[in-house]
């Protein structure tokens, strides 16, 4: 019995290590069948790290990205004369400047136009030569009525005309009042002509007052060199025919034809002159030397083509001159 007994009992202990082996093989299939189908979870990419976007540690931007207008306008903020930086000038250094540095005298009158001065110098320096040369001149006048192809009678008449101007209130007007209407008016057209070619044919920008001063201060050359070289001479020869110009390369007799007369335009003192008002001319625009330049002399050498050459020749069959 006993043998019956553990037999059974074996056979029972079997029958449990059976279904156990039952159970794991059937898990273990589940177990590999659901790893197959279930897929699997994507792990998120790993971003890259955000830069800081901290203002106070932003790096200003580099030069090299300034765009061309705004250098334009750097260079034209860093003038001098646009900070008001301009070097003060007296009087003096004003008047001795525009022979000696002109674009320093140019640059203070771009930036404080002032013409009072170089007017009442050329004033009384028109004045102190019309009063030294007026019976010289009156004898000149004269003389060339003289010589003139006229009817006797209307030569005398003229004549007498002229002999009566040295005494008078003509006289005193000539050498006074005419020297100081002149010279406003000389000047007032002269820079209001200049004045439109600047703003309206060469296409800059400036102020009427700022031409006058540049011409005004220019025109010292003719007013206190010119007349302290030409005055002595005309009294020492007696005369105001004096030639500091091409056309002393001229004989006398061909006074009185266009070639003499465009030559005669061709002063030492007038070219000077121009030269420096050119450069102001430069300095009051902004414009190049070589654009200044040309605007000066080639309006000034049509002036010279159309009232000296043309209309003086023509008037010149009338006054002898």
């Amino acid at each position: 019995m006993p043998d019956t007994k553990d037999q059974n009992e074996d056979k029972k202990e079997e029958g449990h290590q059976e279904e156990e082996h039952e159970r794991d093989d059937i898990l273990g299939q589940l177990s590999e069948k659901e790893g197959q189908e279930l897929p699997r979870k994507k792990e998120p990419a790993e971003e890259p790290p955000k830069e800081e976007t901290n203002p106070e540690k932003a790096e200003p931007e580099s030069e090299d990205s300034e765009d061309f207008g705004s250098l334009i306008d750097k260079k034209i903020t860093d003038h001098p004369e646009s900070q008001g930086l301009v070097e003060e000038m007296g009087v003096v250094q004003r008047v001795i400047g525009i022979f000696t540095s002109p674009q320093k005298v140019f640059q203070y009158l771009s930036h404080k136009p002032e013409f009072w001065v170089p007017i009442i110098i050329t004033i009384i320096a028109a004045v102190v030569s019309s009063f030294l040369v007026y019976d010289i001149a009156i004898s000149d006048t004269i003389a060339n009525y003289e010589q003139m192809d006229i009817p006797d009678e209307q030569r005398d008449t003229i004549i007498d005309t002229i002999e009566s101007r040295r005494t008078g209130a003509w006289r005193y007007a000539s050498i006074f009042v005419f020297p100081i209407i002149g010279t406003f008016v000389v000047f007032a057209l002269v820079a209001l002509a200049y004045w439109f070619i600047g703003n309206v044919i060469l296409g800059g920008k400036a102020k009427f007052k700022q031409v006058f001063s540049a011409f005004a201060y220019s025109y010292l050359i003719l007013a206190i060199v010119g007349t302290i070289v030409k005055v002595p001479l005309m009294l020492s020869n007696e005369t105001i025919k004096v030639q500091t110009s091409l056309a002393a390369f001229m004989s006398e007799d061909a006074s009185r034809t266009a070639l003499y007369r465009f030559f005669d335009a061709f002063d030492v003192f007038t070219i000077w002159m121009l030269v420096v008002f050119a450069i102001g001319y430069a300095v009051i625009y902004r414009f190049s030397q070589v654009k200044a330049f040309m605007g000066v002399f080639i309006s000034w050498l049509l002036y010279v083509l159309v009232f000296s050459v043309a209309l003086g020749s023509f008037f010149s069959k009338f006054t002898g001159q």
